[in-house]
């Protein structure tokens, strides 16, 4: 049976806008249900109940007093207040914003779902995406960066979509977990084993093994898989080194709450940057371009073979680019 959105909303005028809205979204690919009278709602809920595999979409207040009732099933609050999105006990989406927004972050809640994800921690985990359609623009190294300044103060998972990284080369060790054994484990059923490596102050999954690995993968089952060991571990924040992957990408995208784009100051970087843009429009509309902050990295970064390389980044231009784009000190 095909999933359906079950939408309540205590302003019957803006449930109607939203229901209206959401279905004539092309990109939009699940029927919603408007209920506009809570008794009826109500009457719903206890003649069929609410395990039936649809998402329920309730204003807030809505939300906390029917929970009882809905018991497990997926639930969403409808939020006046954007903080709420952090800070609310259940999966949160802030109203006032764009239908097309909105609808978004509803489709990233229902591939949780879909894949078995979904929870209320999973929501809250801050996904963090840095992609660059421009080789040599320093993406890896501002996302290694990213997610050591980061890790001073919350807790991190950093993921390599990469292929031929060089890790083993650049950091003077092997790691124990890649993301071929992560595919494994979700292919299996089992818990990753061994469990990622903690490097620099964050947990890490370093690069496949081998491109067989990656390739034939469905984009999707990569993802589910990274999504779950995020949950499993409970982080506040995922930083995803995302390859040139075009399938990598349109799967991860809409998941991610921030995404930063490295670029070089040249005219072939602008115009592959502008190109990207407009790949991610069409395919996203304006939701994810509107987190998408595109940058030149500062001066010529210059590395020692005789240091760790993950702890100069740290120390260079580029860190203290890092520290003035989180604000902080770290």
């Amino acid at each position: 049976m095909k999933k359906r959105i079950v939408l309540y909303d205590r302003d019957p005028f803006y449930g109607e806008k939203l229901s209206e809205a959401l279905s004539k979204d092309p990109d939009f690919p699940y029927p919603v249900i408007l209920f506009t009278d809570r008794e009826k709602l109500e009457e719903r809920i206890r003649q069929e109940g609410a395990e039936t595999g649809d998402l329920w979409i309730l204003d807030e207040k809505t939300a906390e007093e029917l929970r009882p009732l809905i018991g497990g099933a997926p639930l969403v609050a409808l939020a006046e207040e954007k903080e709420r999105e952090e800070s609310a006990s259940l999966p949160t989406v802030y109203k006032y914003r764009s239908a097309r927004e909105t609808g978004e972050a509803l489709l990233r809640l229902f591939s949780g779902i879909e894949e078995g994800t979904f929870s209320a921690a999973l929501v809250k985990t801050r996904l963090i995406g840095v992609v660059s359609p421009v080789g040599r623009a320093l993406k890896t190294g501002f996302a290694l960066t990213l997610g050591q300044l980061l890790s001073r103060k919350t807790s991190v998972l950093f993921v390599s979509l990469e292929l031929c990284a060089g890790y083993s080369a650049l950091f003077r060790r092997e790691f124990a977990a890649d993301l071929s054994d992560l595919l494994y484990a979700e292919e299996t059923g089992r818990a990753l084993d061994p469990a990622p490596d903690s490097f620099h102050g964050m947990d890490v999954i370093a690069p496949a093994a081998a491109p067989e690995d990656l390739y034939p993968a469905d984009p999707k089952r990569v993802r589910k898989a990274v999504l779950q060991l995020a949950e499993r571990g409970n982080y506040d924040t995922v930083i995803l080194d995302l390859a040139s992957d075009y399938r990598l990408i349109e799967a991860f995208l809409p998941c991610c709450r921030q995404l930063f784009m490295p670029l070089l100051p040249d005219p072939l970087s602008e115009a592959k940057a502008a190109e990207f843009k407009r790949f991610v429009g069409r395919r996203f509309g304006t939701g994810p371009l509107h987190r998408l902050r595109s940058f030149v990295l500062p001066g010529e970064q210059v590395f020692s073979g005789d240091r760790d390389f993950a702890e100069q980044l740290v120390w260079s231009e580029t860190g203290d680019f890092v520290r003035a784009l989180i604000g902080g000190t770290a």
